[in-house]
């Protein structure tokens, strides 16, 4: 474990970058608010995640329920309906019957019922109060590297971390494509952090006797740990 520990810390020294990010080492701390969750689980839609974005709503719904807010589940609920029949949709549109059992394609059954049940706990929790539909309410001060940095920190904060590592990796993208490189340097070595923080919890939880039952892989995030790295020393400097 120490030696996979020191060749990630050792990578940093070498392209000349800090060992921590504080900004993303007190994630816990920010944005874990009820109105940044829905604009994360709309961004991951937006970004064509639909399940990952319709399984984070229904989260913020169910979290709201527990602490009381039966207008903000509601709303959650029908965020995550909308967005399962959406794909409900979008799947029966491209259906094929002449496709199934080749495997290329599933029947929409699943996807109709997933939206169906979404519309059902929506309606439910939202009988038991003055509901009204709300649109998302963003800080206006905010621009949108901005909006998506705090979504990237956001999802590392709720331990999603595949999510965190897309969304920060693509937003550094998008920073590098329209020229600005310090915003796609931040980006991505917040990713990178994320990524190394991650290997790490995996690498001291591993045990020997596990491997092959449920023992989880370090690889992936090591790796990626050590490539953002790399794309942030390209565009620092």
């Amino acid at each position: 474990m120490d030696i996979k520990i020191n060749r990630w810390i050792a990578m940093a020294v070498l392209v000349g970058l800090p060992i921590l990010t504080p900004a993303v080492a007190n994630a816990q701390e920010h944005d874990s608010n009820y109105e940044m969750r829905r604009v994360a689980g709309h961004l991951l839609y937006a970004q064509s995640r639909p399940v990952e974005a319709r399984v984070l709503l229904e989260k913020l719904g169910d979290d709201a329920i527990a602490h009381g807010n039966t207008a903000g589940a509601a709303q959650a609920y029908y965020d995550a309906a909308w967005i399962a029949n959406e794909e409900a949709q979008r799947l029966e549109s491209e259906f094929d019957l002449r496709m199934v059992g080749v495997g290329v394609q599933k029947r929409p059954d699943h996807a109709v019922d997933e939206a169906l049940r979404l519309a059902q706990k929506a309606t439910e929790t939202a009988r038991s109060v003055s509901y009204k539909p709300a649109a998302l309410s963003v800080d206006g001060s905010l621009s949108d590297h901005q909006l998506r940095l705090r979504v990237g920190r956001l999802l590392y904060a709720l331990g999603k971390y595949d999510l965190a590592l897309v969304v920060l990796e693509e937003l550094g993208d998008d920073a590098l494509a329209s020229g600005d490189k310090a915003s796609a340097g931040q980006a991505y070595y917040d990713a990178a952090w994320i990524a190394t923080e991650e290997a790490q919890r995996r690498e001291s939880g591993y045990d020997i006797k596990q491997v092959g039952i449920a023992q989880p892989n370090t690889n992936g995030f090591s790796t990626a740990a050590l490539r953002l790295l790399e794309k942030a020393k390209s565009v620092m400097g």
